[in-house]
């Protein structure tokens, strides 16, 4: 979404309940969430997935996010007393925090990875791509879209990608 340290330096000092309405509206205005991106959340709710996000974003600005979410993984900023104190306590951005998370809920939650649907748009998603019964990279960016060309994953981009990947 935005480079997440300068949001932090931006946001500390805020209470957390002054914030949450600006999330609501940045979500509502500046969070573009994709139609095919929509409807490959709902056939996999409507079978019975859980939907998972894990994300480099603030968890807080994900938890706001109404796309149906089970459980959502996202950067941990620390809170005391309901400010922000400027100090992050899990930063997924980064590659190897986001594998530990993903590897974590795995356990906890008891999901057999090979009937598992993985969405990515980063070379940060690789980790747990890799190790995903059903890869998919969605709007990749260039280094995602490199390191995966010769897998041949499906690549969600469009409402003809969502039907060609799940209507096979």
């Amino acid at each position: 979404f935005f480079p997440l340290y300068g949001f932090i330096f931006r946001i500390k000092g805020d209470k957390i309940k002054d914030m949450n309405p600006l999330v609501d509206q940045f979500v509502k205005e500046k969070v573009i969430t994709f139609p095919y991106t929509k409807k490959a959340l709902n056939y996999l709710k409507n079978k019975k997935y859980s939907i998972i996000a894990m994300s480099g974003s603030p968890n807080f600005i994900l938890k706001h996010l109404k796309l149906g979410f089970s459980k959502t993984y996202g950067t941990e900023l620390e809170i005391v007393d309901g400010v922000f104190t400027g100090k992050i306590i899990d930063n997924l951005v980064l590659s190897k925090n986001k594998r530990k998370r993903f590897n974590t809920t795995i356990t906890e939650d008891g999901i057999k990875l090979s009937k598992c649907y993985a969405f990515g748009d980063t070379e940060h998603d690789l980790p747990f791509l890799k190790s995903v019964g059903h890869p998919i990279i969605v709007n990749p960016t260039k280094n995602l879209l490199k390191a995966t060309k010769a897998k041949n994953w499906p690549k969600l981009s469009s409402i003809s990608d969502f039907e060609t990947i799940f209507h096979k």
